[in-house]
């Protein structure tokens, strides 16, 4: 397990940087930095941050991606062809599906 810190509000992470190759297997287990506070800093859009990389490269060997579920934010694991591994987060405050709010509560669909 890797415990990854994300801290929405400055777009940076947990890294780690290994000399030599890597054999990397697990969970990739993300927790948000201040998260009553993140989803209103958090800018809106696509983003990767690295959160791994090995000089002599890395071998993924059935990596998987633990990260909170919440309606606006949405997680994955990329591998950049520059080598490493990114967390790439996307902010979407009207996604799909979402019902529009008007005073702090949830309008109905009338159709």
């Amino acid at each position: 397990m890797y415990g990854v810190d994300l801290d929405l509000k400055n777009q940076i992470a947990d890294r780690v940087d290994v000399t030599g190759s890597a054999v990397v297997s697990g969970t990739v287990a993300v927790s948000l930095i201040d998260p009553l506070h993140a989803p209103e800093t958090a800018l809106p859009g696509s983003h990767e941050i690295m959160i791994f990389s090995a000089t002599g490269g890395e071998t993924i060997d059935g990596l998987t991606l633990q990260a909170p579920s919440t309606a606006v934010a949405t997680y994955s694991l990329v591998y950049p062809k520059t080598a490493g591994i990114a967390l790439k987060y996307d902010i979407d405050y009207s996604p799909a599906g979402l019902t529009q709010s008007l005073g702090g509560f949830a309008q109905p669909c009338m159709e």
